[in-house]
């Protein structure tokens, strides 16, 4: 797992950087984080499949094998009452 978060962070720190936007009244720097953009049309893509996959995909295959495995060991214990 920590090796999926290490490759969103590196996908996430190469696509955006923080940039100096203003100063506040109290003299402090204002940042926002903008985007360096997409040198080339893969990189969208990939970065878009990536993210999709760590949001959606593998939180749901992880879901499906603890219900699974969980169901399968407790099969004998269901008690059902009329």
């Amino acid at each position: 797992m920590s090796i999926i978060c290490s490759a969103s962070l590196t996908l996430m720190l190469s696509v955006t950087m923080q940039v100096a936007e203003g100063v506040y009244p109290d003299g402090e720097i204002k940042y926002k984080c903008a985007s360096r953009g997409y040198t080339a049309w893969w990189q969208r893509k990939t970065y878009f499949t990536f993210l999709a996959a760590y949001i959606l995909v593998v939180p749901a295959v992880i879901i499906i094998i603890v219900i699974n495995n969980n169901n399968s060991s407790n099969r004998s214990s269901i008690v059902i009452v009329a």
